[in-house]
């Protein structure tokens, strides 16, 4: 459906459960030149099928302190360790980002303090 509308934002909550999924696979590769953006949303990083997080533009990571996720995201992001994630405060909604910086702007989201993760 999202290739015969085009142009459109495909939501996928809970991402994990449908990564594997041949269509959500064949729309994370091949939607992006169609038009189509996916705003894949998970509680659970590290269950969710590389396809998906090798297309994304964007990954905003907000409090996590599953040992396994925060693990996850160490390996795939960079130095960001257990205690700066179990520190973002939702409340707030801090979080940290990995990616363009631009895209974030077009979204409308505003760093207020420096939360992006280094890189190895």
């Amino acid at each position: 459906l999202a290739f015969a509308l085009g142009d459109v934002t495909v939501v996928c909550e809970e991402v994990g459960d449908y990564s594997n999924h041949p269509e959500l696979r064949r729309t994370m590769r091949r939607g992006r030149s169609e038009g189509i953006r996916v705003v894949a949303i998970t509680q659970r990083p590290a269950e969710v099928s590389k396809t998906v997080t090798s297309q994304a533009n964007l990954t905003l990571c907000f409090k996590t302190i599953e040992p396994v996720d925060v693990e996850y995201i160490r390996k795939k992001f960079g130095v960001l360790g257990v205690q700066d994630l179990e520190d973002l405060d939702p409340h707030n909604y801090d979080f940290a980002y990995w990616g363009d910086e631009d895209f974030l702007e077009e979204l409308g989201l505003r760093v207020s303090q420096d939360v992006v993760a280094e890189t190895a």
